[in-house]
């Protein structure tokens, strides 16, 4: 028998860094907990592609709850369905989880 998946994913503000190690501590082996490194469309060239090679936006809008919860709490909760793969750079090398 394989190894249970890790299905909840919790996202912390990168203003957040206390709450980060808090919950990374908290939820070891109950879900990933990751920092939130964006800042902004990583896109911003001027020259336009020659394919566009994305099947759609990536990101969707946050409901209200959502956005109150992530600008009062400083954290979004996500269940991962199955088959969801997640790629997270670590000290600038990309790992499987």
């Amino acid at each position: 028998m394989g190894a249970t998946r890790i299905r909840w994913l919790i996202i912390i503000d990168r203003d957040r860094k206390d709450m980060y190690a808090h919950l990374r501590h908290r939820f070891e082996g109950r879900a990933l907990v990751i920092l939130d490194r964006r800042h902004g469309d990583r896109r911003v060239r001027d020259v336009p592609v020659k394919v566009e090679r994305r099947r759609g936006p990536r990101r969707q809008s946050l409901t209200s709850p959502e956005e109150a919860l992530w600008r009062d709490g400083g954290y979004r909760m996500l269940f991962r369905p199955e088959g969801f793969e997640l790629f997270e750079a670590e000290d600038g090398v990309l790992t499987w989880r």
